[in-house]
């Protein structure tokens, strides 16, 4: 997933109102260590397309700024569900791959489909089940994990 840029607060906080994890990186054009971390933060916004990343130019959004101070940058914030979890100053990429895999929520595996279950093999359905933590324990017939299966989709 590519890094949004966002030039409004009300982009802004529709963006960080969502469940899943959200950065923003508050930077500006002129700043050495923001152009330095900028490709690393979209290869990071590549591998994790179930957390948000934003950009926002402190220079051109003023209104943001006032809501989300910025002493230094660039200047990280994690947001979920709306509030901030988790800032840092800097350009350390590390450090922000750390915050990420602290705070992302990981979406479970999908379930099949019925069709796809009913062509899977008696062991893939239980590859599955094992992954989705699902009880096998008492179920003999491909018919039984199936329907099991069924029970977690949501």
């Amino acid at each position: 997933m590519a890094v949004r840029l966002v030039s409004t607060l009300g982009e802004l906080q529709a963006l960080v109102r969502q469940p899943k994890l959200t950065v923003v990186d508050f930077f500006a054009t002129w700043c050495g260590p923001c152009k330095a971390v900028a490709p690393l933060i979209e290869n990071l916004a590549s591998r994790k397309p179930h957390v948000n990343f934003a950009k926002v130019d402190v220079d051109r959004t003023p209104d943001v700024i006032r809501d989300y101070p910025v002493r230094a940058m660039p200047t990280f914030y994690f947001f979920k569900q709306g509030n901030v979890v988790a800032t840092f100053e800097g350009a350390d990429i590390n450090s922000v791959m750390q915050l990420v895999q602290e705070h992302e929520v990981i979406p479970p595996p999908v379930i099949p489909s019925d069709k796809e279950l009913e062509a899977m093999k008696p062991r893939d359905l239980l590859s599955l089940m094992r992954r989705h933590s699902i009880s096998t324990i008492g179920l003999m017939e491909k018919t039984e994990l199936i329907e099991e299966i069924r029970k977690y989709r949501k």
